[in-house]
């Protein structure tokens, strides 16, 4: 295949012929000692998550949503929470918590965002390492996690960072 071949294929599938997401890592800085803010890019759908707190006792990451495409889109969510976080033993990687089983706080009706070109929707994921702990994990290190799950599409699940969680008593 020629040079420009490849080329114009390559930019066929950047251009939507692909179903898969393009994920990339914003380069805009964040707080001094915080994990840089990630994104993801699914059907002209920004999701970025920028964390806010990664400490001992809590964990809180902005969520922003925004309309990169050039026509109005509306985005479907399953419940009036936007992201959720989720915590991974670390380093072991298996799934100890997920802040979606339960849902305190985040009553269940269904949420619907329409989001013209250049729009945005703001949301906040957070919890305390009571509510992620409880009384049955272990203090340590956990790999954290945001997840954004827009109804009828795959769930998209961004980087928050691993820190050392303990009960603040």
């Amino acid at each position: 295949m020629s040079h420009l071949g490849a080329t114009l294929l390559a930019t066929a599938v950047l251009a939507g012929g692909c179903s898969e997401p393009v994920s990339f890592v914003d380069p805009e800085p964040t707080a001094p000692g915080l994990p840089p803010a990630r994104s993801i890019l699914r059907d002209g759908i920004e999701y970025r998550s920028t964390v806010t707190a990664l400490r001992s006792n809590a964990v809180a990451v902005d969520l922003l949503v925004r309309n990169r495409a050039s026509t109005s889109r509306t985005i479907r969510f399953a419940d009036s929470c936007v992201g959720a976080l989720r915590a991974y033993l670390y380093p072991s990687g298996e799934l100890a918590w997920d802040q979606r089983e339960g849902k305190p706080g985040c009553p269940p009706q269904a949420r619907e965002e329409h989001l013209s070109p250049g729009d945005s929707l703001k949301a906040v994921a957070r919890a305390g390492s009571l509510g992620i702990l409880g009384w049955t994990l272990p203090e340590g290190d956990y790999r954290i996690t945001v997840v954004v799950q827009p109804a009828e599409s795959p769930e998209i699940e961004l980087e928050v960072g691993v820190t050392r969680l303990e009960r603040p008593f």
